[in-house]
């Protein structure tokens, strides 16, 4: 698998993909351009190499990683190379044209609403991948995979070989202890969101619902686990301390997938306040499942991805794009309401284990593998 911008331990690749592969007798490499926090490699039959790439010139070391990630690729001699983002799909369309190797391309998200919100040098590089270099060569993948139907229908114009793998969540997180959702004592009042932080992810939606929601609750807690986009954390930490939200805001960074499952089972409510860009009006939230299993109620913005997933479940509650007032209501009325917010997150629970799991995906990835030997 190459991650030319992905953490090699991202839930996709490497908790769902990489560990359902290995477990069923695959070996499995993950050649990675991460720059973070390493971690130790856990799983039989899965090999995380991290590529190191250094040049002061941004541009440059943009061309210096892809030949890097080209050659160490090249030095696996792979079967299937499995590409996760526009640029390691370049590095495996030369590796096919060189070397004859079978290819898939695993879309997360749809680029193009990447466009407007992207900086001046991926703005013209999303340009040309979306409009130029996909239509160009998607023919030559072996298997499009697609986060979500939306993003299939896309990319069948380009390849008829194109299959839905939802980033349903992988319920042997929450099977490592029996019932450990229903066990795990729940902390009162404490609403959690797991996740990138970022503006667009409505980092400031949750922090003025905090101000709010303090003068009522004296133990109110809002819990932000995730990596902090851009140079959000300083401005976050001015907004904390100048609205007296030290003793209720706790920013616990990003932690291992496997740790997000313990986290989720002591909250008392999830929080999903999406801005309705185009982007996040198609794709899928992976954490709303996450919620769902761990019996978590939550509030989402009313977007086309969260309002059909909480329509089936009747999981949560629905509020609109940037209305505070709604969303304190509704948060309001969760914590209020225990015995409804019990039968929320029952039937969340039940919507994953019956309809919403990784399990029925791995099935068709197995598939995919089995068809390529």
């Amino acid at each position: 698998m190459l991650a030319f911008g992905h953490n090699p331990y991202d839930g996709r690749i490497y908790h769902r993909e990489a560990k359902s592969l290995a477990k069923y007798g695959y070996s499995v490499s993950i050649l990675s351009l991460y720059d973070g926090k390493r971690q130790e490699t856990l799983y039989e039959n899965i090999n995380v190499r991290y590529i190191k790439a250094i040049h002061k010139n941004i541009y440059i070391l943009w061309f210096i990683k892809l030949y890097m990630l080209f050659r160490e690729a090249l030095k696996i001699n792979a079967d299937i190379y499995h590409c996760h983002e526009p640029q390691s799909f370049m590095v495996g369309i030369a590796l096919k044209i060189l070397k004859g190797k079978k290819l898939i391309h695993d879309v997360h998200e749809y680029y193009p609403d990447d466009i407007e919100n992207a900086g001046r040098f991926y703005k013209y590089y999303y340009m040309f991948t979306c409009y130029v270099f996909e239509p160009l060569f998607c023919w030559m993948a072996d298997y499009i995979i697609c986060a979500d139907d939306e993003i299939r229908q896309l990319y069948r114009k380009f390849n008829k070989k194109v299959v839905t793998l939802f980033n349903y969540p992988l319920t042997s997180l929450w099977e490592e202890h029996p019932n450990a959702a229903r066990e795990t004592h729940r902390t009162k009042d404490t609403l959690i969101y797991a996740g990138l932080i970022s503006e667009l992810n409505g980092i400031w939606a949750m922090l003025a619902i905090a101000v709010e929601l303090v003068k009522q609750y004296k133990d109110l807690r809002l819990l932000l686990i995730g990596d902090i986009s851009f140079n959000l954390k300083e401005k976050i930490d001015n907004y904390i301390q100048s609205n007296n939200l030290e003793g209720c805001v706790k920013c616990i960074g990003n932690i291992p997938h496997h740790d997000v499952a313990a986290y989720l089972k002591t909250a008392s409510l999830g929080l999903l306040l999406y801005n309705p860009i185009k982007k996040y009006c198609k794709n899928i939230p992976t954490k709303q499942y996450e919620y769902a299993v761990s019996e978590l109620p939550y509030v989402g913005t009313d977007l086309p991805p969260i309002k059909k997933f909480i329509d089936d479940a009747k999981c949560g509650l629905l509020v609109p794009p940037y209305n505070i007032e709604e969303t304190v209501k509704a948060v309001n009325y969760i914590l209020t309401h225990p015995d409804e917010a019990k039968k929320m997150g029952e039937n969340g629970r039940k919507a994953v284990y019956e309809k919403y799991n990784w399990g029925l995906m791995e099935k068709k990835l197995l598939e995919i593998y089995s068809r390529l030997k």
